[in-house]
């Protein structure tokens, strides 16, 4: 019915991805080039991660209820956060709690 999960992260990535290229461009104008090469390239890991979690999200709903899909993406920052603080040994800071 619609469009399938797919084609609505490819939307969606494909539209703030051609925002992001405006505003970097408009951004960074006046820095150096390697230094306008290494912001670029965070942008484009940031856009493809993105991309990822619209994408798994949106197959995730496709697959599973709603509400389900919604507990996982709420949760998963906690979960992460809870990952590395076991591997680290180490209790996150405030900061990251808060």
């Amino acid at each position: 019915s619609g469009i399938t999960p797919f084609e609505l992260v490819e939307a969606r990535a494909t539209i703030s991805a051609v925002g992001l290229g405006v505003l970097s461009g408009l951004q960074t104008r006046k820095l150096s080039i390697w230094k306008n090469f290494q912001i670029n390239g965070w942008i484009l890991m940031l856009g493809l991660a993105l991309a990822l979690v619209n994408f798994t999200y949106y197959f995730a709903i496709a697959r599973l209820e709603v509400a389900v899909a919604i507990v996982i993406q709420y949760t998963a920052p906690a979960l992460i956060v809870l990952w590395i603080a076991l591997t680290t040994r180490r209790l996150p800071s405030f900061s990251v709690g808060a």
